[in-house]
């Protein structure tokens, strides 16, 4: 991956795809298309191209594994891909990856295989970009807008001006930060800091007790 500063080449055929942001929605469902069972997501800060194939490949080898006997075995899944590029007045370039994953084959998505997977692609992304800046220290303010972040992409009815935040609480490179939304529920962000990026679940909750994650 080729750093091009802040000039973006949007598609160049021997470097990549420069994108500002990546984000992967990994959602655990007991069928395609059905409501999420867990949801973790991660953001990653670009500035970068990167090779869109080998993103792709590297997800999709989070739900591939070997057996004692060394066959390889396969956990069902399904992944979209989407590119999003603005040139209108600011110019930025997302890219954005959703996973379905079978719930019974990443039954503990927090902290498992494809926690760890998916933190590692974001480091590689951000660790593409070489600025010394892009150390972060975790505080209320970062942690409020990476939660946001994540929000705002994994619930498409929900944007900024929708939410309220309720608390915050720090501990160590995690944050669990709590809003309510303007249709009244309630949004539990845990995003877990790494430079240039986060990671974490995000449940949503409403009146009468019944949680749902994913998309609203």
């Amino acid at each position: 991956m080729r750093n091009y500063g802040s000039v973006a080449d949007v598609v160049d055929e021997t470097n990549g795809t420069y994108v500002n942001r990546l984000t992967v929605i990994y959602r655990a469902v007991e069928f395609p298309n059905q409501p999420p069972t867990a949801t973790v997501v991660m953001v990653t800060d670009g500035g970068v191209a990167v090779d869109r194939d080998e993103l792709r490949q590297r997800i999709e080898r989070l739900h591939y594994s070997r057996d004692s006997d060394g066959n390889l075995t396969h956990q069902p899944y399904m992944l979209s891909e989407s590119y999003h590029h603005t040139s209108w007045g600011a110019d930025g370039a997302a890219l954005e990856f959703v996973v379905q994953a079978a719930a019974y084959a990443v039954s503990g998505i927090v902290g498992g295989a494809a926690w760890d997977g998916l933190k590692a692609i974001g480091r590689r992304i951000s660790q593409a970009d070489q600025s010394p800046e892009r150390a972060e220290r975790i505080t209320e303010a970062l942690a409020i807008r990476r939660a946001t972040d994540m929000i705002e992409a994994d619930l498409d009815s929900v944007g900024r001006a929708d939410l309220d935040m309720l608390s915050v609480h720090l501990n160590g490179d995690t944050a669990t930060v709590v809003f309510r939304a303007s249709d009244g529920s309630t949004i539990t962000v845990q995003p877990s800091l790494f430079d240039g990026g986060a990671i974490g679940p995000i449940t949503r909750s409403y009146s009468d007790g019944d949680a749902t994650e994913g998309p609203g």
